[in-house]
């Protein structure tokens, strides 16, 4: 009745040297890979999703990127063979509202972080299963 949804619920606390946005990103990118590649928006739209968030987390992000991302983000939901993308493009969400003052940061050319490595422990990170790039989805 509230809205909730069952899924898995992760919290991890990012040091001040690491940019959340990159690391939503390399997460996005894994779960992109973790598709089983069977429908449109796992095939097409997670990639898309994880390459807006690149761009965004990126030092040329413009306002127009964050537009795409979030016209990007219903284009998935509930149209999945399985709930993955939708997870992904809750998880995406969600990060985008939470991390707000970062990317407002990268909007106007700069980045939090002060380190080049990375937080979260992804291993066996794999492209993704068709290897297409997420550009062409609309």
């Amino acid at each position: 009745a509230a809205g909730g949804v069952i899924g898995a619920g992760i919290l991890w606390a990012l040091d001040a040297r690491t940019c959340p946005l990159h690391e939503v990103a390399r997460v996005a990118h894994w779960m992109a890979g973790e598709s089983a590649g069977q429908c449109g928006p796992c095939r097409f739209g997670l990639p898309s999703l994880a390459d807006d968030l690149d761009v965004i987390a990126g030092k040329h992000a413009q306002m127009s990127d964050v537009h795409r991302l979030n016209a990007r983000l219903p284009l998935v939901q509930m149209r999945g063979g399985c709930k993955h993308p939708d997870g992904t493009a809750r998880f995406i969400g969600t990060a985008m509202h939470v991390f707000q003052a970062e990317v407002a940061h990268h909007l106007r050319g700069h980045c939090c972080a002060t380190t080049s490595g990375t937080a979260l422990p992804i291993a066996g990170m794999r492209p993704s299963p068709v290897g297409l790039p997420g550009k062409d989805f609309k």
